[in-house]
C-alpha cells in the first residue's frame, strides 16, 4: 500500500510540474478549438445541397460558383467513378486523421467508438459461433421428410414381398 502511495504521489507531482511548467511548446495539454455550430451547419449544408438532398443553400455566392458541379452530382445517370469521387470531397477522404494537427470533433469519436463495438460484436460471435445456447441438447431430423418432392424408393420393400409370396406358394404347393 505504501509502495501505490508513494507511487500516486510521484505521479500528481510530474502532473502538477508539467502543468505549471512556462513552456507552452510541450503537447502536454492541447487546447481543443471547438468549431462553431455556424461551420459545422454550412458544412452539412453544403454537403446536403451538393448531393441533391436540399434544394435552397444559404450562402448564394458559393451557390452560384458551384452549380455546375451540383448539376453533376444529382444527375441520375451518374456513374460509379462520379459517386466515389463525391464521396471522396465531401467526407474529406484525403484527410489524414493520423495528422498531430488533426484534432477530432466529438462526433468522429463517438463515430469510431460505435465502429469499434460493431467490430467487437461481429468478433464475438464469430468466435462463439459454434458455442450454442441449447449445447446440451442433441439435435436430431426427421428419417423422412412428410413433405418431400422426392418420389419414394420403394423397390427393396416390393422385392421383399414378392419374395416372401414365392416362399409361400413353394411351401403350400
Amino acid at each position: 500500500k505504501q509502495w501505490y502511495q508513494r507511487r500516486v504521489a510521484i505521479t500528481a507531482g510530474d502532473f502538477i510540474a508539467a502543468a505549471t511548467s512556462s513552456s507552452r511548446d510541450t503537447d502536454f495539454l492541447t487546447l481543443r478549438a471547438k468549431a462553431g455550430p455556424s461551420d459545422e451547419e454550412k458544412g452539412e449544408d453544403y454537403q446536403q445541397w451538393c448531393k441533391g438532398e436540399k434544394a435552397k443553400m444559404s450562402d448564394e455566392a458559393f451557390k452560384s460558383d458551384c452549380k455546375e458541379l451540383r448539376q453533376i452530382w444529382t444527375a441520375p445517370d451518374i456513374d460509379e467513378n462520379e459517386k466515389f469521387l463525391r464521396d471522396f470531397i465531401l467526407n474529406k477522404g484525403w484527410a489524414d486523421k493520423d495528422d498531430k494537427d488533426f484534432v477530432p470533433t466529438y462526433d468522429d469519436i463517438i463515430k469510431d467508438d460505435n465502429e469499434v463495438e460493431e467490430h467487437e460484436e461481429f468478433e464475438r460471435q464469430y468466435n462463439f459461433r459454434f458455442e450454442e445456447p441449447d449445447h446440451d441438447l442433441i439435435k436430431n431430423y426427421p428419417r423422412t421428410i412428410a413433405n418431400s418432392v422426392r418420389k419414394p424408393d420403394e423397390r427393396r420393400k416390393e422385392k421383399r414381398k414378392k419374395y416372401r409370396l414365392r416362399l409361400c406358394v413353394d411351401t403350400t404347393a
